[in-house]
């Protein structure tokens, strides 16, 4: 059976919503390979000269696209699109979404994380110039860790977004048409899940060159991807200095039986801030710089919405710089934008990355006063946070507060408020703390 146009339409759609690149690709492939002759037969059947409700149903189930029609009595052309003799503008929007999503599911996947912060996705409309790119899919261990790449920040990073841009140039070239903002916002989408901040900025600065106004959509993409690129250095330098998994935490602990002489050190996660900090300036930078430049430029007659806040807050994060992330709390309720569950999470990995104790207070406070409750997410930054600050019994506190909560810690969780007290040589506690993960009634 030979697809004609409607059918591969269809499946690249598919294809982009699942995030399957190679197949979008090959699907765009065999939009190529349309011949005109099979075109012409193809439209001919979809030619309604027929006013009869049935003959006209036939012909537009028949016709490549289900918003083409005809006129009944001349038998014209008058809908949207005509039939494909090859990939439109839409379909490589499409393809290039999908390199951009396949990023994100691989990263997902390499992490195995099941903690998400948000259910937003990356979504391209066909019809619509303002393509909904939401950068807030951020999975995370219950330490406020990032899991995934939505962010870009954890694990290795795919390649599918080399192929985004390289079905972005091909664009212009196949179709006849430039690149618009739908097809530069989701290249840059792909930039932002590997973490490729400079790649992104070029894309930014080529859409100016090419007379294509970008979005708030746009530039968030952008920020995001500054966001990624400060975490991906936070978690090189964490890798550097041979830090261990939790499930390995949990089997040495176990397997000494938390004796004397047999406390883990928390000294391979003392990297050096300063280091870091210095490393993530130049992403962080350029976020922050994107964020005013938005917000102050009214030419642009774009407002930063609370999408493009989180992601920079995210940067500050990355980049510890915790003043600035709060500051950028104050600046958006300033701008009457109401903070999200994910604001106060990324505020809380904030915290967390310097071991600021008071800091993860005045966070609760904030979400105490909007009636929000914190997640597993959150109080895990929290607990991660106090343990770094060597605070044993608030990290048992924070604990306590799940429980009663009905929240369920997970496994990184416990590993951390059981490496706290064996910090804290209270080998009672870390025990009893333990056997809790173990029992039945919390596993998950």
């Amino acid at each position: 059976i030979t697809m004609d146009g409607m059918a591969i339409s269809s499946a690249l759609k598919a294809c982009q919503q699942l995030g399957l690149a190679d197949e979008a690709i090959e699907y765009l492939n065999q939009m190529k390979m349309l011949s005109t002759s099979t075109t012409s037969s193809s439209a001919n059947t979809s030619v309604n000269t027929n006013t009869s409700s049935n003959s006209r149903s036939n012909s537009r189930s028949n016709s490549w696209n289900t918003d083409v029609d005809t006129d009944t009595d001349t038998g014209t052309w008058t809908g949207n699109r005509k039939p494909l003799e090859g990939p439109d503008s839409v379909a490589y929007r499409l393809a290039i979404s999908a390199c951009a999503r396949a990023d994100l599911i691989n990263d997902n996947n390499k992490n195995n994380s099941d903690e998400s912060a948000s259910s937003d996705h990356y979504n391209d409309d066909d019809d619509d110039d303002h393509a909904h790119l939401s950068i807030e899919t951020i999975n995370r261990d219950n330490n406020g860790n990032v899991m995934n790449g939505n962010t870009g920040i954890s694990g290795s990073s795919g390649s599918r977004w080399v192929d985004g841009i390289r079905l972005l140039r091909e664009m212009e070239e196949v179709t006849g048409s430039p690149p618009d903002v739908i097809a530069y916002t989701a290249a840059i989408g792909g930039c932002a899940v590997a973490g490729e901040y400079n790649k992104a900025i070029q894309l930014l600065k080529e859409m100016k060159r090419n007379n294509v106004l970008p979005n708030v959509v746009t530039f968030t993409a952008v920020i995001s991807a500054c966001a990624s690129a400060c975490g991906k250095i936070h978690n090189a330098n964490n890798n550097y200095s041979g830090g261990g998994g939790s499930a390995a935490i949990a089997t040495t602990a176990a397997g000494n039986g938390f004796g004397e002489g047999n406390e883990l050190s928390s000294d391979s996660n003392n990297v050096d801030s300063s280091y870091r900090r210095e490393e993530a300036k130049d992403p962080m930078s350029a976020a922050l710089a994107l964020l005013e430049y938005i917000s102050k430029d009214n030419n642009l007659g774009i407002e930063p919405n609370i999408v493009t806040y989180n992601a920079a807050i995210r940067a500050c994060a990355e980049g510890m710089n915790i003043l600035k992330a709060f500051a950028l709390l104050d600046e958006l309720k300033q701008r009457q934008l109401e903070p999200t569950i994910i604001t106060f999470g990324t505020l809380m990995t904030a915290c967390e990355r310097v071991g600021d104790v008071e800091g993860t207070a005045k966070v609760f406070r904030y979400m105490q006063d909007l009636n929000m409750k914190p997640n597993e997410i959150i109080y895990g930054a929290a607990i991660s946070c106090c343990r770094k600050a060597l605070q044993s019994q608030r990290t048992l506190l924070l604990l306590r507060k799940m429980l009663k909560e009905k929240l369920l810690p997970n496994t990184a969780t416990f590993n951390t408020v059981i490496m706290s007290q064996l910090e804290a040589k209270d080998t009672g506690n870390a025990i009893a703390v333990y056997n809790l993960m173990r029992s039945a009634s919390w596993e998950r």
